[in-house]
């Protein structure tokens, strides 16, 4: 029985290098906390649902747009942008996001809103 995502002794000693990085682990706050109510703005906006969050991460819903989750997952992938499905967590019609850089979070609400017709 192991974990869902191993973690090798080099992988450990990075994280525990990063999470002593207090500059890095404050400018990647700064940055969530100025994209997270942008995306969440735009996405809805767009008449996709989204999950209230505080991490660093956007959970968005298709359902109830006309198109599925999967659809977009494909048209995305199709313009080498990789959020997650995931179905597998009971959650088919929805679409997981990284909040990324500022030029990937703008690739990605506008190739949605193309997805979308918008």
């Amino acid at each position: 029985m192991r974990g869902p995502f191993n973690v090798n002794a080099l992988a450990q000693a990075a994280g525990a290098a990063a999470v002593r990085d207090q500059a890095h682990i404050e400018a990647a706050r700064v940055h969530n906390d100025k994209w997270l109510p942008i995306l969440t703005q735009r996405f809805r906006g767009l008449g996709l649902g989204v999950t209230p969050s505080v991490g660093n991460f956007v959970l968005i819903d298709f359902e109830g747009s006309g198109k599925s989750a999967r659809d977009a997952e494909n048209y995305l992938v199709e313009r080498g942008l990789l959020l997650r499905g995931v179905g597998g967590y009971g959650l088919e019609t929805c679409l997981r996001m990284t909040i990324g850089l500022d030029d990937e979070n703008h690739a990605v609400m506008d190739a949605l809103a193309a997805f979308l017709g918008e």
